[in-house]
């Protein structure tokens, strides 16, 4: 299985080409400013638990700017909420492997695929 954080970047590279890097841009301020998103890392410490892909996308409803969005939007934020959970949690406290981040991402892409556009990861 291809490792997660290659197929992030995929999705990530094939979201700017698609929207444009400003765009993109938006949306990652966007997720690293969001509280949601840092409670998310917070819990998932606090109770050494990886979140699922629901987790994730339910996170990103609390956001304003992602409440009405459409899928493309919503599951790059996502993903980008997952990237850095792995950065800051899942690297420190190995609650996943990347079989199961593997799950977790196709979990997102799949739940937000009923809404976007065809970009794959």
């Amino acid at each position: 299985m291809e490792n997660v954080l290659i197929r992030i970047d995929n999705f990530k590279n094939s979201f700017k080409i698609a929207f444009g890097i400003r765009k993109y841009e938006k949306i990652f301020n966007k997720i690293n400013e969001s509280k949601a998103i840092k409670k998310i890392l917070r819990l998932s410490t606090e109770k050494n638990r990886a979140p699922g892909s629901l987790d994730f996308i339910y996170s990103l409803n609390q956001v304003p700017f992602f409440m009405l969005s459409n899928g493309n939007i919503v599951a790059l934020g996502s993903i980008l909420a997952l990237e850095n959970w792995i950065k800051y949690v899942n690297n420190d406290l190995h609650l996943a492997n990347d079989y199961e981040l593997n799950l977790i991402l196709d979990g997102i892409l799949n739940q937000c695929r009923k809404t976007r556009l065809t970009i794959s990861a």
